[in-house]
């Protein structure tokens, strides 16, 4: 299942688990790349919702060049999404993977 996110292309998928999707876009005012973050269900539970949100507000009380830049929250009841700048790394899984023999 893909997204539509207003004011964003989503380009591709980057990884799904139970609770979570990543996708990686652009943002259409700018062209700026951007990673989107997004509940894995069809419609998010309150407690997908609330993690989701907690996270959009303790990183964008950071201000670091090692931190991603937080630059949008869709707060959408069901489908909210976490906007961050895209900065060319890969998912987290995909990097152990290439050392897991």
């Amino acid at each position: 299942m893909s997204i539509s996110v207003p004011g964003y292309q989503i380009l591709e998928r980057l990884s799904e688990t139970r609770n979570t999707r990543v996708y990686r876009g652009y943002r259409d005012a700018d062209q700026l790349p951007v990673i989107l973050h997004t509940t894995g269900a069809e419609f998010a539970s309150i407690q997908q919702y609330a993690k989701l949100a907690f996270s959009h507000v303790v990183l964008t009380q950071f201000e670091h060049p090692n931190i991603t830049r937080i630059v949008d929250w869709i707060d959408d009841q069901y489908h909210p999404c976490l906007v961050m700048e895209d900065i060319g790394g890969i998912d987290l899984n995909q990097y152990v993977q290439q050392f897991d023999g």
